[in-house]
C-alpha cells in the first residue's frame, strides 16, 4: 500500500522496472510475430514516449514531444526512429504517418501498434495482449486475500487501462478512468475526449473524438505526450456508454504535482499519464473502506523536463 493512502488502502500495480514496459513489448512482440509470419516488416506507432522495439527492418513514426531518452533505448535495440514533422507533431500525427506508410507500402508492411485505438481487429488484439496486467494483478489480489472496490488508470488511447481492466469486467468493482484535462475542460486546450467530445470516427474507429460542427478533428492538449490524442480507443467508449467505466478529468497542474509528491513519497517517479490517474485518486471523497488499486503505467524518464520546468516555475 502506498504511503499517499491515509484510510483507504491504495495498492499500485507497477510496470516500472525494465526500460520498456513488459505490457508493451509482449503486445508488440505479437503483432509484429505476425508481421514476420506474414514475410511483412513492421511499420510501428510510437507513442507515450515509451520505448518500443521490434525488428531492425522497422520503421517506427514518432512523436517529436519529449522523445529524446526514448529515441536513444528504441535505436539501442534496434529500431529505426522516424521524427514524425506533420501536423502537431504528436501522438495523433504519428499514427497518421504509421498508417500512411503502411498503405503506401502494402505488399512489405504489417503495421502493428501498442495502444487500443485504430481499426478492427487491432484494439480487440492489444486489448488481450495487455489483459496479463489485470490477470497478474488478480493473481497478486488472491495472494494478499484483498477484494478491490476500484480499479483506477489513466485514459489516451487506452493500453494500460484495458488491460487493467479487462479481466475484471464481470467482477463487482469500480472502474475509473482519468483523462487529460490540460488547461481545463472547458479551456479550449484538453484532451477530456469522452467529457467534451462526441461520436465520430477517427483513425479507422467510430469513438468518440474531439470535433467541430463540420466533423474536422481538433487539436487535443495535455502536458502528457501520450495523453495528447483527440480519440479514445473504441472500447473504452462503449464501456463508458454502457455505464461500466467512470471517467473524470485533471488538469496539466495537478499531475504534475501529483507526480512530484509521488516522488517524495514513495520513491517513484511516475509518467505523466499515470500522475493523472494518481492525481484523481488523491483528490477523490473516499469513505475509508477502499481497496483501490492504480496502474502506474510507465516511468516519469521521458518526462523530467516538463517536472523541472514546472519545480523551477513554482519554488
Amino acid at each position: 500500500g502506498g504511503a499517499i493512502a491515509e484510510a483507504t488502502d491504495l495498492w499500485h500495480s507497477r510496470d516500472l522496472d525494465d526500460p520498456v514496459k513488459r505490457d508493451k513489448l509482449l503486445s508488440l512482440w505479437a503483432e509484429a510475430e505476425a508481421a514476420r509470419l506474414t514475410n511483412m516488416r513492421a511499420s510501428q506507432l510510437a507513442k507515450l514516449g515509451t520505448p518500443g522495439p521490434e525488428g531492425s527492418t522497422g520503421k517506427l513514426q514518432w512523436a517529436e514531444l519529449n522523445k529524446k531518452i526514448t529515441e536513444f533505448c528504441m535505436e539501442l535495440l534496434g529500431a529505426e526512429v522516424r521524427p514524425v514533422t506533420s501536423g502537431s507533431k504528436t501522438l495523433k500525427d504519428a499514427t497518421n504517418e504509421a498508417m500512411r506508410y503502411w498503405i503506401a507500402h502494402p505488399e512489405e508492411t504489417h503495421y502493428v501498434i501498442g495502444s487500443a485505438v485504430g481499426p478492427h481487429p487491432y484494439p480487440m488484439m492489444v486489448a488481450e495482449f495487455h489483459g496479463i496486467i489485470g490477470e497478474e494483478t488478480k493473481s497478486a489480489c488472491a495472494a494478499l486475500d484483498i477484494q478491490p472496490s476500484h480499479l483506477v488508470a489513466c485514459l489516451g488511447g487506452g493500453s494500460n487501462a484495458l488491460g487493467l481492466f479487462l479481466p475484471f469486467l464481470g467482477d463487482e468493482v469500480a472502474l475509473v478512468g482519468v483523462e487529460a484535462g490540460g488547461e481545463g475542460v472547458n479551456s479550449g486546450r484538453t484532451a477530456a475526449t469522452i467529457e467534451k467530445g462526441s461520436p465520430g470516427i477517427l483513425h479507422g474507429a467510430k469513438t468518440m473524438i474531439l470535433q467541430d460542427d463540420e466533423g474536422q478533428i481538433e487539436e487535443a492538449h495535455s502536458v502528457s505526450a501520450g495523453l495528447d490524442y483527440p480519440g479514445i480507443g473504441p472500447l473504452h467508449a462503449h464501456l463508458a456508454a454502457t455505464g461500466r467505466l467512470s471517467t473524470a478529468a485533471v488538469t496539466d497542474g495537478d499531475a504534475l504535482e501529483a507526480g512530484l509528491l509521488c516522488t517524495r513519497l514513495e520513491g517513484i517517479l511516475p509518467a505523466l499519464e499515470t500522475a493523472h490517474a494518481l492525481a484523481w485518486t488523491l483528490d477523490a471523497d473516499w469513505n475509508g473502506d477502499e481497496v483501490v488499486i492504480l496502474n502506474l503505467s510507465g516511468r516519469g524518464d521521458k518526462d523530467l523536463r516538463n517536472y523541472i520546468q514546472y519545480t523551477s516555475r513554482h519554488d
